[in-house]
């Protein structure tokens, strides 16, 4: 197959400091050493999208379009105090107004004309959620020029995601009918990150949907050398490290404090012994725990540091922490964050979650850590007392290196390509062109007429090759 034009849609890219970031990154980089033609239509970052300190190298053959859009009463929207009261706004009426209050959403008429030039221009267009203007925007191109395939990948779930759990009936089946009325309707394959999810995708909208896992963009070299290591017992204190944001309050490392506290009282462990580290940018839940007396010389808050800096801490801990819900709605949440921990060779402790959940899985695939329900206290309290002291889950830690590699995000991105390539030969396959004629035309040649205004390759060109090869 000849080299495909790629046009990738994502709102999260470099200096945008989240996790999801690295995702499409991967792809564009990896693509584009394939010998592919990479485009990445993205936004030109707002106050509320720091930390935008991300430093990734500028991909060579990629061509990055980086459009600004702007906000309603955005001027004022410098002020930090502003800023403050438009995220207590978000987070105590998303209940009631969901993605309405999104205001990425602008994006949108930003990127109109160039999404619109750019449809005409691509063999394949990958939208990635979230927000959903990713989505809409991948809709769009398709309408305009239908001959395009485009792939809807979710690194989250639209509708079902987790932090509509709580919003009405009515406001749920609004966005469910968004979703549906985009992606339902024109998608020619849907992506996403685990097994559960592609179920749930699967049958909502009755699609292909296949697992393109998130993963570590780490030298393989590195990897090996990091799980490779003798792991050395404890001495004195504990250093439990989490890494990241924590956006849900029931997402949150207080049964893991508690027992600790509990440890400490029923003075099975010393006073100061074990520390729990929180570096990242969005902590005002851990904040707030921090000024409580039992837990203050527990919680050490680091704040932001940059992405190397937070790969070697990662490395340095004795247990790496990752926060998970135990809600059914869940099941199939898989952090970029759980394939970073793996690549540092350090213990992964999971607070939340079930044995049946994805996160689970691959813990238990790659013997990297284990998962503890959040109502699992007794449990939690006896691994800890036993970690302490050089067993519980050091005893247990023997990582399997090869199925830790499998998920390398160079491994991803290339079977990725692969598959894409095998659905668009299959896609051509199933499109036969057959011309039904009308009685009238039977016995002479159809005339067509395409009246144009220029001879460049444009959306009447496209229209007049759609008509031809559908009949």
């Amino acid at each position: 197959m000849s080299k495909l034009r790629i046009t990738i849609v994502t709102y999260d890219w470099p200096p945008r400091n989240s996790i999801g970031t690295h995702r499409p990154y991967s792809w564009a980089r990896y693509w584009s050493e394939n010998g592919q033609d990479v485009t990445v239509l993205t936004a030109k970052k707002k106050n509320f999208d720091v930390p935008l300190d991300l430093e990734l190298p500028k991909l060579n053959g990629v061509k990055v379009i980086e459009v600004p859009y702007q906000l309603f009463l955005g001027s004022i929207l410098k002020f930090p105090f502003i800023e403050k009261i438009g995220k207590w706004l978000r987070k105590n009426f998303v209940n009631y107004l969901g993605p309405n209050l999104d205001p990425r959403k602008a994006w949108f008429l930003a990127t109109s004309p160039i999404f619109s030039k750019l449809a005409r221009e691509s063999d394949i267009v990958i939208s990635t959620y979230g927000p959903e203007v990713a989505h809409i925007i991948g809709c769009r191109m398709k309408i305009l020029y239908p001959s395009i395939y485009w792939i809807a990948d979710y690194r989250d779930l639209w509708s079902g995601n987790p932090s509509f759990e709580n919003t009405s009936k009515i406001l749920k089946e609004k966005i469910k009918k968004d979703e549906k009325e985009t992606v339902g309707k024109y998608a020619d394959l849907i992506t996403t990150v685990s097994e559960d999810m592609c179920k749930s995708l699967n049958k909502l909208h009755n699609k292909t949907t296949i697992r393109v896992t998130n993963g570590f963009d780490i030298d393989e070299k590195i990897v090996k050398k990091n799980n490779s290591k003798n792991f050395l017992k404890l001495k004195k204190t504990l250093r439990i490290i989490y890494t990241g944001a924590i956006y849900l309050d029931e997402i949150n490392p207080v049964i893991l404090l508690d027992a600790i506290v509990n440890l400490v009282n029923k003075k099975k462990i010393p006073k100061n012994s074990v520390i729990v580290e929180f570096y990242g940018a969005r902590l005002d839940y851990i904040k707030d725990l921090s000024q409580k007396s039992k837990y203050s010389n527990l919680i050490k808050i680091k704040g932001h540091v940059p992405r190397p800096k937070v790969l070697e801490i990662q490395k340095k801990a004795d247990l790496l922490l990752l926060l998970a819900s135990s809600k059914e709605i869940s099941r199939g949440v898989l952090s970029g964050k759980i394939f970073e921990y793996m690549s540092a060779g350090r213990p992964i402790l999971c607070i939340g979650g079930r044995p049946d959940f994805e996160i689970s899985k691959v813990l238990k695939l790659t013997n990297t850590g284990l998962v503890i329900d959040r109502y699992e206290k007794k449990k939690l309290e006896n691994m800890i007392f036993e970690t302490f002291y050089g067993g519980g889950i050091f005893k247990d830690y023997k990582p399997k290196t090869n199925e830790i590699l499998r998920f390398s995000r160079k491994r991803i991105a290339n079977n990725f390509l692969r598959k894409i390539k095998e659905k668009i030969l299959l896609n051509k396959k199933s499109l036969p062109v057959n011309i039904v004629k009308s009685k009238k035309f039977v016995k002479k040649k159809p005339v067509i007429t395409h009246i144009i205004t220029g001879l460049e390759r444009g959306g009447a060109e496209g229209f007049l090759f759609n008509l031809l090869t559908n009949g």
